[in-house]
């Protein structure tokens, strides 16, 4: 993402990448390309503090689900949790379209 077209996207695939991964480390190149964007003060803010304990066990949770369990509905449906739980654990605040 430091290449010169994809520039502009920098900022916004790091904070995906953030809530995403529990350790994103920034290399100096991408940090110069990220000062000029308008996440950087975010994703910064972000990287500077301690991440909340809620989003650590999500990650944790999903990590000890599996990438199929997570994908299959009906696997995620049986699972024993409240749905606010189940839909915080597929990052539904992001669902954009409402499908998921």
């Amino acid at each position: 993402i430091a290449v010169p077209w994809l520039k502009h996207l920098a900022g916004k695939v790091v904070r995906v990448f953030i809530d995403y991964m529990d350790y994103v480390p920034l290399c100096t190149k991408i940090k110069f390309v990220l000062d000029t964007q308008k996440e950087w003060t975010e994703i910064r803010q972000i990287l500077d503090n301690p991440r909340p304990l809620k989003h650590l066990c999500r990650l944790k949770i999903r990590k000890l689900l599996g990438l199929r369990r997570l994908q299959k509905l009906s696997s995620m449906e049986k699972f024993p949790l409240p749905p606010i739980l189940k839909n915080y654990i597929l990052y539904k605040e992001y669902d954009l379209y409402g499908k998921g």
